[in-house]
């Protein structure tokens, strides 16, 4: 099913998919799935409805689901966390900024998560300014459009979300929010002490994808690993 997607959209629409793979970070997938439904929720409808012969179960409740206005209104709000949100925000942990430096991003992105859970209209505005002046959200065009259309039946799903994000920045980012360990200006001395702490645990996590990726192709190439690994007895 997946290549005669692609091939739909490249030989009927002329495009390409932006439907992502789930074997990525585990942080931005559910955010990323939501624009993937967004740019392509008229294709998914057409591809299902008009080329796809007797179609099973699992696709007939795609395309019901796809096709259900409050569903959609559930989904564009993930999307548009993501455009303004998640996404500028993956930037920046991928980014060169010290580690010291964060407190700088996240305590402005905490304030805003909070007005956000109150009102979410500045978050819908269709130019609205970036959280991050250094790294602003892209302009999406099928965001965008949908955005004016469906912005006053959208508020309630985006304001509970941005209240969820500032609920685990507060667990998760606490030393770098207000009175936070590392919320303020560090010393230079400090700074050169800690130049070498990474943003994120890609690297780590990169290891575990490729060990899962070769347990599930290459069994025996991956049990020494395990083993060599495994706690002794």
């Amino acid at each position: 099913m997946g290549h005669a997607s692609n091939g739909y959209l490249t030989c009927e629409k002329k495009k390409r998919s932006e439907i992502i793979s789930y074997r990525s970070n585990r942080f931005n997938n559910l955010f990323l799935g939501a624009v993937s439904i967004v740019v392509h929720r008229n294709d998914i409808i057409d591809f299902i409805t008009n080329y796809t012969e007797n179609p099973n179960l699992k696709l007939q409740s795609v395309l019901a689901d796809v096709k259900c206005d409050v569903l959609y209104n559930q989904v564009l709000a993930l999307a548009i966390i993501c455009n303004r949100v998640t996404s500028p925000y993956w930037d920046l942990v991928n980014s060169e900024e010290h580690y010291l430096d964060l407190y700088k991003f996240f305590q402005p992105l905490h304030r805003k998560l909070k007005l956000w859970e109150t009102d979410s209209s500045e978050l819908l505005e269709t130019d609205m300014q970036p959280v991050f002046s250094k790294y602003p959200h892209n302009k999406n065009d099928c965001l965008l459009l949908d955005i004016g259309k469906h912005s006053e039946n959208m508020k309630p799903e985006v304001s509970i979300i941005c209240g969820c994000l500032s609920e685990i920045m507060e667990k998760q980012l606490e030393d770098f929010l207000f009175n936070g360990k590392y919320s303020q200006e560090a010393s230079e001395m400090l700074k050169q002490e800690t130049k070498h702490c990474k943003l994120t645990n890609i690297p780590a996590e990169n290891l575990f994808g490729d060990l899962d990726f070769s347990m599930q192709t290459k069994c025996n190439t991956a049990s020494p690993l395990v083993n060599h690994n495994a706690e002794k007895k």
